[in-house]
């Protein structure tokens, strides 16, 4: 018997209210889509259950994370995490 999921929010949180603003500025902000799907994921990984996707977690992760730091955004975190699987992958087989 699968859980059901709910995802409630809280529309006077800080967090909501900005991202709310931002979206209505510009609706196909590709941030203000990480960070909805980013809050999801997390409130998934509190209650006990498991992403779909890690990796996409992953990448998610990273992009905000330089974008916090101010680092200039790079939209090929897909090619950099699969290089790291595969190292890893490759230590595996070395274990």
């Amino acid at each position: 018997m699968a859980s059901s999921k709910t995802f409630e929010i809280n529309p006077i949180n800080s967090i909501i209210e900005e991202i709310r603003k931002r979206s209505e500025i510009d609706s196909n902000d590709a941030t203000v889509k990480d960070l909805i799907i980013l809050l999801f994921d997390t409130a998934l990984i509190s209650s006990g259950f498991s992403l779909e996707n890690p990796s996409s977690f992953a990448e998610r992760i990273n992009r905000m994370v330089s974008l916090g730091l101010g680092l200039e955004e790079k939209r090929d975190f897909d090619s950099g995490c699969s290089d790291i699987s595969d190292s890893n992958a490759a230590m595996e087989e070395v274990d």
